[in-house]
């Protein structure tokens, strides 16, 4: 047993060097310029997604953003009025669910693993992961943490992916999150793929200067060259038969 347990130890301590390498860095700080053009433009574009999907209103509904990290995401739904008994996170870092719980106990933070889900089938209508695809650099791992989430949402229920379909250049730590990777994690979901987003290294070239400019680019933005994929992975039965 204890031979087993090792090499996950040290994977998972891999993992934590290279998140916090990650976010160490300046782009992650909320209040940099680049990070609030970014966080306002995926916050707009995910209410676009629910409203187009029938999702509205989110207050009562069941979600869970897998690699939460510190809850961000699920506490920018908390203005919409969704109660945050009905809003679950999880993330392997334990250092930054704690950051999470004391910035907001109110929302129910655990630890653990995108692979092994802690919760039963078929109990969230909307499962949320946000780049967190692209930190898995193992494609098996990556294949199981799809399938937990399609266990756990409810039949008829989305799965919201928004990751990097352009990694940056260099970036070793990262994985790009292409349109057939995202078939072979959601193949057996009906699922829609969105591009989005324009350079990183445009928008931190333009947003401490402009966001009215950034906005007016990232809508012009050729679609080859957006470096996201919004993806919507809808949970289908046929007959009584779960997929």
């Amino acid at each position: 047993m204890v031979d087993q347990e090792l090499p996950e130890r040290a994977a998972a301590k891999e993992i934590e060097n290279i998140y916090s390498r990650r976010f160490s860095h300046r782009r992650y700080d909320f209040l940099d310029d680049v990070s609030i053009f970014g966080n306002q433009t995926d916050e707009r574009e995910f209410l676009h997604l629910m409203k187009r999907y029938s999702m509205l209103p989110l207050n009562n509904k069941l979600i869970l953003d897998v690699g939460t990290g510190g809850g961000f995401f699920l506490r920018s739904l908390l203005k919409y009025g969704i109660h945050s008994s009905r809003l679950f996170g999880i993330d392997f870092w334990e250092a930054r669910v704690q950051d999470g719980h004391t910035i907001a106990p109110c929302l129910p933070l655990i630890c653990g693993t995108a692979e092994m889900l802690p919760f039963r089938d078929d109990s969230f209508d909307l499962v949320v992961q946000r780049t967190m695809f692209s930190s898995i650099l193992h494609a098996e791992k990556r294949l199981q943490a799809a399938r937990e989430m399609l266990r756990v949402v409810r039949p008829g229920g989305i799965i919201v992916s928004h990751d990097f379909r352009i990694k940056r250049p260099g970036d070793r730590d990262v994985c790009s999150i292409t349109a057939a990777e995202l078939r072979r994690l959601f193949r057996s979901a009906e699922l829609a793929l969105f591009t989005a987003g324009m350079p990183p290294q445009l928008e931190r070239m333009l947003a401490p200067r402009s966001f009215l400019a950034c906005q007016f680019l990232s809508t012009i933005w050729p679609s080859p060259l957006r470096c996201f994929y919004w993806a919507i992975a809808r949970k289908v039965t046929i007959g009584r038969k779960k997929v």
